[in-house]
């Protein structure tokens, strides 16, 4: 799935439990998601930047995973720990008020890429 975030298109890959991997490199860095990572936001400089979500998230996890990530890719600038509040304050706001995933998503999106790198 190709969306959107402050005029900058993405696309969704959904990622199987237990899998780690390096996305891309950046000189000697490295933007790796561990086997136990949510999700994951690539810089939103590369071309053909990808939002990495975990398979198999659900409820208010889910959707807090989905916040932080779409927040990284808004917003490069803001650390880690400023996201994560953040994610977390919205999921909960949207979760009192009634917010609900029914299933995991019908939408269609992009299968885990043989390659990762690039």
């Amino acid at each position: 799935m190709r969306f959107m975030v402050m005029g900058k298109r993405w696309t969704l890959v959904w990622v199987a439990k237990g899998i780690s991997f390096v996305a891309r490199r950046m000189g000697d860095k490295e933007q790796k998601m561990g086997k136990t990572d949510d999700g994951m936001t690539e810089a939103p400089w590369f071309k053909n930047k990808r939002v990495f979500l975990r398979r198999g998230l659900k409820g208010k996890r889910q959707l807090e995973t989905a916040i932080h990530e779409f927040t990284h890719a808004a917003d490069w600038s803001k650390d880690e720990e400023w996201v994560t509040q953040f994610g977390r304050d919205l999921a909960n706001f949207l979760h009192s008020l009634g917010v609900r995933f029914t299933e995991e998503s019908e939408i269609e999106t992009e299968d885990e890429p043989e390659t990762l790198e690039g």
